[in-house]
């Protein structure tokens, strides 16, 4: 029995229907009416937090940054929220307050436990750290050798959880890589050239169940939101994240999330060391405009 492959056609469709999805999805809720169930919620997006300046790049910020950024919504009134908190208001009919918004980090790096976690709580802030499963409690590299930036350990995790401050919720276990030099394959939850449909699919599940497993035996929280790495989504993955339990799933871009009838593919802020985050939330809501 010859084994399915992903042909030619297949794959230009794939990837075209995936490049069109995270396009639009910036733009896709625009056009709906307004509804009382319909949530506006800008959603951020940090990584590593630095004292080092020398590390300061698209994904890395300064402490002082960050400082600046959390003080800027405590004292404008915002009110951070868990996935939960949508859920739950969602779920109960309610809607949230008014200047609601969320507050992720990628990856797991230490930096958020020795920085974030502390400015959080003293603000009496809340925040979502999205963790890579193999880079837990490392500095290395698979290899051993080549220096990588510290990630959380379990017990640093766990302190944050059961301080109500920070979830943790999936970033995939090994998928945040990319396993080829040629465009599109292997990166992220994308397929290797040549895998088969069935492997693929096989491939990201036990990634994706073994690594939510984990997480929830060693924190003790729920894990229902998912995070894709480079911040690409797929159809396939979609619908397998949805089969799983998964509740909400991340991508990035500037787009309006309403999260009404679906809280799947939700774009987020990347906030760099440049941007005003003010200006950043002004323009997440006048794009509601257009």
């Amino acid at each position: 029995m010859i084994k399915k492959t992903w042909k030619q056609y297949g794959i230009i469709f794939l990837i075209f229907i995936g490049l069109f999805g995270m396009v639009t999805n910036s733009y896709i809720y625009a056009d709906f009416p307004e509804r009382e169930d319909a949530f506006n919620i800008p959603i951020l997006m940090y990584h590593h937090i630095t004292v080092n300046e020398n590390e300061i790049n698209s994904s890395t910020v300064s402490v002082e940054k960050f400082k600046q950024d959390m003080m800027y919504l405590k004292q404008n009134g915002y009110t951070t929220l868990h996935f939960q908190d949508v859920l739950d208001a969602k779920q109960q009919g309610k809607l949230l307050p008014e200047k609601s918004i969320i507050i992720t980090f990628d990856d797991g790096y230490r930096s958020n436990y020795q920085y974030a976690y502390p400015i959080l709580k003293e603000l009496e802030l809340k925040g979502t750290i999205f963790l890579i499963g193999w880079s837990m409690q490392r500095n290395t590299h698979k290899d051993g050798v080549t220096p990588i930036i510290p990630h959380l350990t379990w017990n640093e995790a766990r302190e944050m959880y059961h301080s109500g401050v920070m979830d943790l919720q999936h970033h995939t276990y090994d998928l945040h890589n990319p396993i080829e030099k040629t465009f599109y394959y292997g990166k992220g939850v994308a397929p290797y050239t040549d895998e088969s449909i069935e492997d693929y699919e096989m491939r990201f599940l036990q990634d994706t169940v073994l690594w939510k497993i984990k997480i929830e035996q060693k924190i003790g929280n729920h894990v229902f939101v998912f995070a894709y790495p480079y911040g690409e989504g797929y159809p396939f993955t979609e619908q397998i994240l949805k089969e799983n339990g998964f509740q909400f799933s991340l991508v990035t871009g500037q787009g309006i999330n309403r999260l009404s009838q679906d809280n799947f593919l939700l774009s987020r802020i990347n906030v760099t060391e440049e941007d005003s985050l003010e200006e950043l939330i002004e323009s997440f809501f006048l794009a509601e405009d257009f």
